[in-house]
């Protein structure tokens, strides 16, 4: 099913490998969405790639060619958008082929960090079938039969059927979804203005099969919508201790974990891994903690009664502004959720 491509040399010298599926490049294929931010790049293909095509993506996986003809001969920044963090990269290009995805080195954050995932921007930017410009269908539905027409007239028309449907059945008739690629800049920018705008309350994305339910629980338990931005030396930088529950982050995401080691590593900070899996995140853990599936929430009432019940809060600050925290405090010493209560459960030992 997995059909490694060669190990070769990019253009820093550097060698890398990579494994590419037939359900992946398909469905890399089906996005219609710009595939490199701030560079003008057009929506990508339309149809999907058949089995066995690992040889079939020479022509837009530049590399299987010789690194003579991958040399660029200009370099524009700009921002993967395979996902919403939108890593700072350089699109390096021989013409007007996109040959090269690297990092940016100028961006003080990131510091040139980027996940494997950026190169499939070149697959979406090379192929042969990215629409380059707007299509209208002039045949029956189904029959596959488009036309090319200009960006003026398919937003003059997009308009006009726009203006009629709110006409006839009100602003509210009109639904708007958002993808995620393109991140807040759209969901939370553009796009729920013109939402506002034009009356309608209808604006959805990824959100409700996605990060729904974390943003409730930092809402919750932060009282906002989001974490905020950790992601600084004075914050997750200067950490003593670096907590994962379930969360794979050295795969899923890789830039951000990137970071995070590179200041375990400084600090000579512990890492504690809380997951039933030995995932890659575990292996770069000084603890790990293989918990039962489904238990989580018993190794936390566990942590937070050893905390309580040794008086290693800050009792001024729960007192001032944790909202509830009387009930909250009584409920867990009365219940007894204590490290001996959650062993048990957890398959975890107490100590």
């Amino acid at each position: 099913f997995l059909e490694p491509l060669e190990r070769k040399e990019n253009d820093t010298g550097q060698s890398h490998s990579m494994n590419v599926t037939d359900s992946v490049t398909t469905a890399l294929q089906l996005v219609k969405s710009p595939a490199v931010m701030g560079v003008g790049v057009n929506p990508g293909t339309t149809k999907g790639t058949p089995r066995g095509s690992a040889r079939q993506l020479n022509s837009v996986f530049p590399y299987r060619t010789p690194r003579s003809e991958r040399q660029a001969d200009r370099t524009l920044a700009g921002g993967c958008n395979i996902c919403f963090n939108c890593c700072p990269v350089n699109f390096h290009f021989k013409g007007e082929k996109l040959v090269n995805i690297t990092g940016n080195l100028d961006d003080y954050l990131f510091n040139g960090k980027v996940c494997s995932k950026s190169q499939m921007t070149l697959q979406l930017y090379n192929n042969e079938e990215r629409l380059k410009t707007p299509l209208k269908r002039v045949g029956a539905r189904g029959e596959g039969r488009f036309e090319p027409i200009s960006w003026e007239q398919a937003l003059t028309e997009i308009a006009e059927k726009m203006t009629q449907v709110k006409e006839r059945w009100g602003a509210e008739a009109l639904g708007l979804y958002v993808g995620a690629r393109t991140g807040l800049l759209v969901s939370e920018g553009y796009a729920r203005l013109f939402a506002q705008l034009w009356g309608t309350p209808n604006l959805e994305g990824t959100g409700p099969f996605c990060a729904s339910a974390k943003s409730i629980a930092y809402e919750l338990t932060q009282g906002q919508v989001g974490s905020g931005n950790s992601y600084t030396l004075d914050d997750l930088g200067s950490a003593e201790l670096y907590v994962f529950l379930g969360d794979n982050m050295a795969e899923t995401r890789p830039v951000y974990f990137g970071m995070i080691n590179d200041w375990r590593l400084r600090n000579q900070a512990k890492m504690i891994v809380v997951d039933p899996r030995r995932s890659v995140t575990a292996t770069k853990a000084g603890r790990w903690l293989a918990i039962r599936p489904g238990t989580d929430l018993a190794l936390g009432l566990a942590i937070a009664h050893h905390i309580l019940a040794n008086g290693l809060h800050d009792r001024q600050f729960c007192e001032s502004w944790v909202l509830g925290w009387e009930a909250w405090h009584h409920f867990i010493l009365e219940k007894d959720y204590s490290p001996d209560w959650a062993s048990p459960i957890t398959d975890l030992p107490s100590s």
